[in-house]
């Protein structure tokens, strides 16, 4: 049992130093999923060139509504496809904006600060690329970022912001040049699946070191046992072997006495002897015996 023990005791402080590391699995598809949904300000921004050269800008606000699905493939990546709507506005004119894209997200956080399922607030940029269909259509790209402030291990309140970039003929549907769109956005999050968190590699074979530990006891408990009985059976025949000598022993003892005996009854036979009878008896006296 102390062997055992020790055995598993080893097995546990490679695990804790392997642990120390904190070398994270890429866990499986469906674990740290996670829905969002949220709603804010989408701001149109126009005349970006003209802008710069002396120019006026246009901008215009309108409702910005996001639903995103998602998943985190490691404490440090993850992505996540979103739709956006509903409208946007330059100058004094109302636009329709509606787009999907797609998301690359590093939460920073944990790259710099180390993985912790326990934080509350989280800084995660991300890179984006989109299609987007409003007076005109076409692909989109951008970056924004976000800081998940944790209610629970499941649920989250998500501010988001991000600046796209376009051609001029997608808001306007006409002209050319650069126009973009920022988005201000708050929600909620709800991160669900098989696991919400991840795991060392550590901890995944702390288990199975455990039970090849057991394994390795178990069979230094079986050897050992072995070996006893091997010593016990060979003490038991080296007491049968002694004990066979010493009834040989025996056998040639008795054998002794009995030719010794004979020797002295055909003696005995061979010597003439006289006893007496009593008159009238027909046995010896006891004096005679």
């Amino acid at each position: 049992m102390k062997l055992k023990a020790l055995v598993i005791a080893s097995a546990l402080l490679v695990a804790g130093v392997a642990n120390a590391q904190e070398s994270y699995v890429t866990n499986s598809f469906n674990s740290n999923l996670f829905v969002g949904l949220s709603a804010g300000a989408n701001v149109g921004l126009d005349g970006l060139y003209g802008a710069v050269d002396g120019g006026k800008m246009q901008t215009g606000v309108g409702l910005g509504l996001e639903l995103t699905v998602g998943k985190w493939f490691t404490p440090e990546f993850g992505a996540r496809f979103d739709l956006t709507g509903i409208g946007t506005s330059l100058g004094n004119g109302n636009l329709p904006y509606y787009g999907a894209g797609v998301d690359l997200m590093w939460n920073a956080s944990a790259t710099f600060a180390g993985y912790n399922p326990d934080r509350v607030v989280s800084v995660v940029p991300y890179i984006h690329a989109g299609y987007v269909k409003s007076e005109g259509r076409g692909a989109g790209f951008g970056a924004g970022i976000q800081f998940p402030i944790a209610l629970s291990q499941k649920w989250a309140i998500v501010p988001d912001f991000r600046f796209n970039g376009y051609g001029d003929a997608l808001l306007l549907g006409n002209g050319s040049g650069v126009c973009a769109s920022v988005l201000a956005l708050i929600g909620v999050q709800y991160t669900f699946g098989k696991t919400t968190t991840f795991q060392t590699a550590a901890a995944l074979t702390a288990p199975l070191a455990v039970a090849a530990a057991e394994a390795e006891a178990a069979k230094a408990e079986a050897d050992a046992a072995q070996e006893k009985a091997e010593a016990e059976a060979q003490a038991l025949a080296a007491e049968k072997e002694q004990l066979l000598k010493e009834n040989e022993a025996l056998k040639g003892e008795l054998a002794g006495a009995a030719a010794e005996n004979e020797a002295i009854v055909k003696n005995l036979m061979n010597t003439p002897a006289c006893v007496y009878f009593e008159i009238g008896q027909a046995t010896l006296s006891v004096k005679e015996l």
